[in-house]
């Protein structure tokens, strides 16, 4: 898909699979849909597309702020 120029597709999907997925889904299909969405297709690309890397890096922020509010909210 990246040789076809569809970064506006692939934003898309990276959004959108990373707005959906959550602990509610089992670790199989988390896995497979990692594997299939993001993992191929920054493999399959030469440069990770600037809008794909700050879609991950808000996720991670995110995962982080989550983890230090569980984490803060236990040990209380």
């Amino acid at each position: 898909m990246l040789d076809l120029e569809c970064d506006d597709l692939i934003n898309d999907m990276f959004h959108h699979f990373l707005r959906t997925v959550n602990s509610g889904h089992s670790e199989a299909i988390i896995c497979c849909m990692e594997t299939i969405i993001m993992r191929l297709v920054i493999e399959e690309s030469e440069d990770v597309q600037p809008q794909i890397a700050s879609c991950l890096l808000q996720n991670v922020r995110k995962e982080e702020k989550v983890s230090s509010l569980i984490f803060l909210t236990s040990a209380t």
